[in-house]
């Protein structure tokens, strides 16, 4: 195997040794610093994977959770089942192209970003090597790591260390794949995943020339392969124009192929979004809107939207996206709109629902944290400018995005003293010291609230406790 340039670094687990299914060029990285596996210098994943969003009931079709029942199968090592939802879910696929979207989503369960997941993948081949859905999945698995270890900006400012990245992914997931695709040729995950590995390694036309028409009546296979026919990736517009126009003799066996139309347009609105040229981009996407259902234009429609400050006509854009695909990208775009119309639960529910469906989902992640971030500024805007009631409605649903969080309580047990609602703030001021027991000025405000009622029994209590945590702490002996 290629040494990775910037050279390489060991990470705290260790792959097993002899596991049954290992292809070459993992056994060739497990062997490197004696056993133990190796990553890209400075690479770090971006969440671990007992960090994935716990399941939570909300009332989503079974078929929008796929992706997360799939995960939590492999975690729990439920292999028997595993195996046999994706033999069956492949055979469905085989009966009806139709039907190929739940194994496609399926497969997207092993879009884990943390490379400690590898040893899940071992245990499942040491019970069923040499097994196509196995073998895709680890192999589905390094894929993901390898474009998690790129990141996602444009090639020519993406630097050189973490094209280094990808590639060591990328060969510890080729033979899996290929293996796969030898055993199950029709398998679409696996297709999709070697059209993009070989086409973010600079050969585009070549991997969708080899594997494109392994399974020609797909949708999920052929809109992966025109993705990576824009010209970013090496492709051209004539190329993408010229692969729409072969796939339509297919549309008989499968209507969802008239769904490439119009994609040379969505390339070109989302690169001049990307140079913030706003009004062209969407006079682009709304063609390309007129001539297809594809639910990917109307998100880039609303992306643009709320680019242009209009984040009312974004959310219908994102309402139109949700009818056509619930996923996480939906989902999680919807719940961006919600916010900056400031209608915080909602959005909170909608990423609630895409971390349900995608455990791992990076937009939700952060749009939680967003959320909880502006709650908090706003609540405190509000209490600067003197409009209590309105910094109380901030701050009651910021606890929703951040349950820990012991500032937002601080925060309004003060605009609540503004009100002269003292029991009420005694109470919020409780909740901060609860959550967060060193830090002095929650115990001062505490203080000063017993005090308003001459509780100087709870006023002693409350720095004895402090004292017990930080008994160094000089000033609250003077308390």
């Amino acid at each position: 195997m290629k040494k990775i340039m910037g050279g390489l670094f060991l990470i705290g687990f260790v792959f097993a040794v002899g596991v049954l299914g290992l292809s070459a060029a993992a056994a060739k990285a497990e062997n490197q610093s004696a056993g133990g596996f190796v990553l890209p210098e400075g690479w770090q994943p971006r969440m671990k994977i007992n960090e994935a969003a716990p399941d939570k009931e909300l009332g989503l079709a079974k078929e929008a959770l796929i992706r997360r029942k799939v995960f939590n199968l492999l975690r729990k090592k439920k292999f028997d089942e595993l195996q046999s939802l994706l033999l069956g879910l492949q055979a469905e696929m085989e009966k009806d192209i139709s039907r190929e979207t739940p194994l496609v989503d399926a497969f997207e369960g092993f879009e884990i970003p943390d490379p400690a997941a590898y040893s899940l993948f071992t245990d499942w081949l040491k019970e069923y090597p040499d097994q196509w859905p196995a073998l895709a999945a680890r192999g589905v698995f390094f894929t993901h790591l390898g474009f998690e270890a790129r990141g996602k900006n444009w090639g020519i400012i993406t630097p050189r260390e973490k094209i280094d990245g990808m590639k060591w992914f990328f060969e510890l997931a080729k033979p899996d794949l290929e293996k796969a695709i030898e055993l199950k040729p029709s398998c679409v995950p696996a297709l999709r995943s070697l059209i993009a590995v070989e086409s973010a390694l600079g050969d585009a036309l070549g991997a969708i020339a080899q594997y494109g028409d392994k399974n020609p009546e797909s949708y999920r296979l052929r809109a992966q392969a025109i993705h990576f026919l824009c010209p970013r990736w090496g492709g051209s517009y004539e190329a993408m124009a010229a692969y729409i126009g072969e796939s339509q003799r297919f549309t008989n066996a499968n209507p969802r192929l008239l769904n490439l139309d119009g994609y040379g347009l969505f390339d070109k609105a989302d690169t001049l979004l990307r140079i913030k040229k706003y009004e062209e981009a969407l006079g682009l996407i709304r063609e390309a809107i007129s001539m297809s259902g594809n639910w990917l234009y109307p998100v880039l429609e609303g992306r643009i939207l709320l680019a242009m400050k209009n984040p009312g006509q974004a959310l219908a854009s994102f309402d139109e996206a949700v009818k056509g695909r619930l996923n996480g990208e939906t989902i999680s775009w919807r719940a961006t709109a919600l916010m900056e119309l400031e209608r915080y639960e909602e959005a909170l529910a909608d990423l609630d629902r895409a971390r349900q469906i995608d455990p791992f989902n990076e937009r939700a992640l952060s749009g939680v944290a967003r959320g909880a971030q502006e709650l908090i500024q706003k609540g405190r805007a509000a209490m600067e400018s003197g409009d209590f009631k309105r910094a109380e409605n901030y701050l009651k649903i910021a606890p929703k995005f951040s349950p820990g969080s012991a500032q937002v309580h601080f925060l309004m047990a003060h605009t609540l003293i503004k009100q002269n609602r003292l029991a009420d703030a005694e109470r919020a001021a409780r909740r901060a010291v609860g959550l967060d027991p060193r830090k002095f000025d929650y115990t001062l405000l505490l203080d000063w609230l017993l005090a308003q009622r001459k509780d100087w029994e709870g006023i002693v209590g409350a720095w004895n406790e402090f004292l017990r945590l930080e008994p160094r702490n000089g000033k609250a002996y003077m308390e």
